[in-house]
């Protein structure tokens, strides 16, 4: 991670940390057809949540919510959110398609337990 928490996240305080959402996506998935792989998502994302716990504490890190930004279609999103770690999708191409993107928000619903 390029920078510091007092670079990326300066005057925030802990309680305003645990309210913002992190996307995540690594830069060489960035233009890509396929999204990382599942574990590497995960991993990204704990490597994110860890630092956050380490500079702002516990609640913050609970409180964040980290975002995976790559490649997600409805075909792959459920193995995506498999990880605690990822709390939601970006729809990225997907999301221009309105049926594509209906699907998507389902499933992050179902598999989060918003909805049954």
């Amino acid at each position: 991670m390029r920078g510091s928490n007092s670079e990326l996240l300066a005057g925030c305080k802990p309680e305003e940390v645990a309210r913002a959402a992190l996307i995540y996506e690594p830069e060489w998935t960035i233009g890509g057809m396929e999204p990382a792989q599942p574990d590497t998502i995960a991993e990204g994302c704990g490597f994110l949540r860890h630092w956050i716990r380490k500079a702002f504490g516990r609640q913050a890190s609970e409180g964040l919510r980290i975002i995976y930004g790559g490649s997600v279609a409805a075909e792959n999103a459920e193995k995506l959110l498999a990880s605690s770690e990822v709390d939601g999708l970006g729809a990225g191409r997907k999301g221009r398609d309105p049926v594509a993107f209906a699907q998507i928000v389902k499933l992050i619903a179902r598999v989060k337990g918003v909805v049954p």
